[in-house]
């Protein structure tokens, strides 16, 4: 992890979001049964947006490092970059150039201009969408409907207020939304447990914070972060 670490999520609701709720995605869908625990393959590339203000396009970056993503022909499914002239892979590297995500998004997200830091989880979203990394995206509100989409769909991108008791997880991994706000923060939920009723996040400070990149929280807290002007936001993959 960088001594310094960066936030950097901004957020407006926008009422036509409720067109494209992820509740109404999954009504009429036929999912697998519902698992105790469901944990995605998220340990491939990893980021750390140091004291950047980068937070939402690296949790995306994380977010499409899954299987069954549509890559481009030229990267392994993990996200590493194969060297021809040796066939060996060279390195990881995440599937979208970060700085270009960034600026695209702050060009095209709700506020005029770019003379701030940061952007919203939408105009993140709305950039892997446009550049054919995912099809579509949905948004969730409630605990009980993130839990669904993470054990049955996918990793979602969770856009939250951030706490500064939540930069250092407990012994046992736990982050505690307690303490004054310190902004906005974009990461990855890419686990579940409905026995022990908690989320695994993969956050975007490298592989030196937390549990080896790790962190979780229980369904309750990340309740109180939803109902605090909070968001998830489940991509709709391609199929392949």
């Amino acid at each position: 992890m960088s001594s310094e670490v960066g936030l950097g999520r901004h957020y407006s609701r926008d009422e036509r979001d409720n067109k494209f709720l992820t509740a109404r995605y999954l009504l009429n869908r036929k999912f697998p049964r519902i698992r105790a625990h469901r944990y995605w393959n998220s340990n491939r590339w990893w980021g750390d947006q140091g004291g950047t203000s980068q937070c939402v396009v690296y949790s995306w970056a994380h977010c499409i490092e899954r299987p069954n993503t549509t890559i481009t022909p030229w990267r392994s499914e993990g996200g590493h970059e194969l060297s021809w002239g040796s066939w060996r892979f060279t390195g990881q590297q995440p599937l979208i150039n970060l700085d270009e995500a960034y600026n695209w998004a702050q060009r095209n997200d709700e506020w005029p201009g770019t003379d701030y830091d940061g952007t919203s989880v939408r105009a993140g979203a709305k950039y892997l969408h446009k550049h054919g990394h995912i099809e579509s995206y949905t948004w969730a509100y409630d605990v009980y409907t993130v839990v669904h989409a993470v054990n049955t769909v996918s990793p979602v991108v969770a856009g939250t207020l951030w706490t500064i008791d939540m930069f250092v997880p407990d012994k046992h991994g736990f982050i505690e939304p307690t303490g004054d706000s310190v902004g906005g923060h974009a990461y990855l939920i890419d686990g579940v447990s409905n026995r022990n009723k908690f989320f695994r996040i993969k956050n975007s400070w490298g592989k030196n914070w937390g549990r080896g990149g790790f962190a979780r929280i229980t369904f309750d807290n990340f309740d109180k972060l939803l109902l605090a002007h909070g968001e998830a936001c489940l991509p709709i993959f391609r199929a392949t």
